[in-house]
């Protein structure tokens, strides 16, 4: 894997699991319907739907406002934020009993789980789609973010091979109202302003969900310092956002397109350092 997939992805999760930690939601008491596809599906009334591209049920513990990833646990990913029930039964099923389908919000059981009849769950999702190219046809139901990396440049910084990325970012922000622009635009620019982004090997454990959306076993974790991934790039140093600059960049409110009505962006060149 190329460098510059490593620093994008570091990026990507970066924003959707840690700035955007305040924009999760919780959603109780869902019905679980068994479909022909042999897994129970939620069939939640949330909008926007916690189904919708680019969101899903989050997959790491909450704790003090920070994502934890100390606390994920077997098969299902994080044991705090996803809870299945049987009927009539107020205590959660145990979690070796049921795997999690993450983006689509769905549940199997597992052979330590067959015979049980599970009916309901709560969970936590994202209420921030966060999608890594422009929005296109079907566009998701907002708020929606788009992270782009579309400008490189490399330079020297030490006798030998050490070399300076700068990749130059842009955060396009599409929200449903004024206010949830304001506060999308916020959090994101305090989140790369002085901050400080590590990069993770992603050749080496993979992404934190495998393709079909179960919880990656060989993603890697630390109980130790609570918060981070492991498997950093060996010689990389961390990414710090640079210039760093916000601008609104909405049509007029009497737009008749609602994606372009409420949207702003965020532009930073991204910097680091590599042995």
């Amino acid at each position: 894997m190329k460098n510059a997939t490593k620093e994008f992805l570091s990026l990507f999760y970066y924003i959707k699991d840690r700035v955007l930690i305040d924009f999760i939601e919780e959603d109780l008491n869902v019905p679980l319907i068994l479909e022909s596809d042999g897994l129970y599906h939620a069939t939640s009334i949330m909008e926007p739907s916690p189904t919708g591209f680019g969101r899903g049920l989050v997959y790491f513990s909450v704790v003090n406002g920070k994502a934890d990833w100390s606390r994920e646990q077997g098969r299902g990913g994080s044991v705090d934020m996803i809870k299945v029930y049987e009927a009539g039964n107020p205590t959660p099923l145990p979690q070796n009993m049921y795997t999690v389908y993450y983006p689509i919000a769905a549940v199997s059981l597992t052979p330590s789980g067959v015979g049980r009849h599970i009916v309901r769950a709560d969970y936590y999702w994202h209420y921030v789609s966060v999608l890594d190219a422009w929005p296109s046809h079907p566009i998701p139901e907002l708020p929606v973010i788009s992270v782009e990396m579309p400008v490189t440049n490399k330079y020297g910084f030490q006798l030998g091979t050490g070399v300076r990325n700068v990749r130059g970012c842009v955060i396009h922000i599409f929200a449903s109202s004024s206010l949830e622009l304001k506060e999308l635009t916020e959090t994101l620019f305090d989140g790369l302003y002085q901050r400080c982004i590590p990069v993770y090997d992603f050749g080496v454990g993979g992404h934190p969900l495998n393709f079909d959306g179960t919880f990656n076993l060989r993603w890697s974790t630390s109980p130790v310092n609570s918060g981070t991934y492991n498997n950093f790039v060996p010689g990389y140093s961390v990414m710090q956002p640079q210039n760093v600059k916000a601008t609104r960049a909405g049509l007029p409110p009497t737009s008749v397109s609602d994606i372009d009505r409420y949207r702003s962006r965020i532009t930073f060149d991204l910097e680091s350092f590599v042995c």
